[in-house]
């Protein structure tokens, strides 16, 4: 029987005019699927995000020191999936970076990693991710499609890049969170095979908080996806078209994998197969997409 989880919370924003730059750019297209139909089923207890204040998160343009930055993030071996991600791609198995993000400040944080990769034949990428944590709180992420810029000596799990690839955190920003709207939101069960599945995410917008700036343009909805433990795993984007009126409901199928990304509903950043592990969900940013 299909699960859905409502919750009414004044959903956090992030006060930053290239907030939606920041979040839709810095993540790699990389950040790619796995194994084929799947549903997932939070619990009851499912939330959006609680008010955690807006204090002590530092507004950091850039962090470029190495000790510092290696208590944000770190950067693990090259890994193959066998998934849709790949298959999107014409190949049976994909191979990305696994990143750890972790926020070891006392207040919530939007963290941005940026991360590149160079290889001995003179090969780059760079990307990353954007997430927001809560103080200790840890986020797991797939970034980069490998194969686009690297050769691999074979299209199996075994196989390794023709050259040399040299994988380094690039640069770590933070910025505080803050509010704008007053909402309602309510998830449904992931639905659908493959590239096809989504997010059913419906939305009331109860009002616009006293504190919010004046905003511009459609809204964006970023969701993120808990586990058992508390760790982000899923990250989603609902771009709708247009903006939702005060006291007006509407229903979002935000995808809910990076295969299915480019149907102009919004945007995911993981495999399908992580959001089997997703507990609970919260909202942690719901504003238009320009703030003034």
């Amino acid at each position: 029987m299909s699960r859905t989880t409502t919750t009414r919370t004044a959903v956090r924003g992030i006060v930053a005019a290239t907030a939606l730059a920041v979040l839709l750019g810095a993540c790699s297209d990389s950040e790619t699927p796995a194994p084929a139909a799947s549903s997932s089923a939070p619990s009851e207890s499912a939330s959006a995000a609680e008010d955690t204040g807006t204090d002590a998160c530092p507004d950091q343009n850039s962090i470029t020191d190495a000790a510092e930055m290696e208590t944000f993030a770190t950067v693990g071996e090259v890994t193959a999936a066998q998934d849709e991600g790949a298959a999107v791609h014409g190949l049976t198995w994909r191979h990305y970076l696994p990143l750890t993000v972790t926020n070891p400040l006392d207040a919530a944080c939007r963290i941005n990693v940026v991360v590149s990769v160079t290889g001995s034949d003179d090969g780059y990428m760079d990307g990353g991710g954007t997430v927001v944590l809560e103080p200790g709180q840890t986020a797991e992420l797939q970034i980069f499609d490998l194969d686009s810029e690297f050769t691999f000596d074979g299209d199996s799990e075994a196989a390794a890049p023709t050259e040399t690839l040299a994988a380094t955190v690039h640069q770590v920003s933070t910025a505080p969170v803050t509010h704008h709207y007053d909402a309602d939101v309510e998830f449904g069960e992931i639905t659908g095979e493959g590239a096809a599945a989504v997010l059913p995410v419906t939305v009331t917008k109860n009002g616009v908080l006293d504190d919010a700036p004046e905003g511009a343009g459609d809204d964006i909805l970023f969701i993120e996806g808990l586990d058992g433990s508390g760790s982000v795993v899923g990250r989603f984007v609902a771009t709708p078209d247009g903006s939702l009126e005060v006291g007006g409901t509407a229903t979002y199928d935000v995808p809910a994998t990076l295969a299915g990304n480019g149907d102009g509903n919004g945007f995911a950043y993981q495999p399908l197969s992580a959001t089997e592990d997703i507990v609970e969900y919260r909202v942690v940013l719901y504003r238009p997409s320009l703030l003034r």
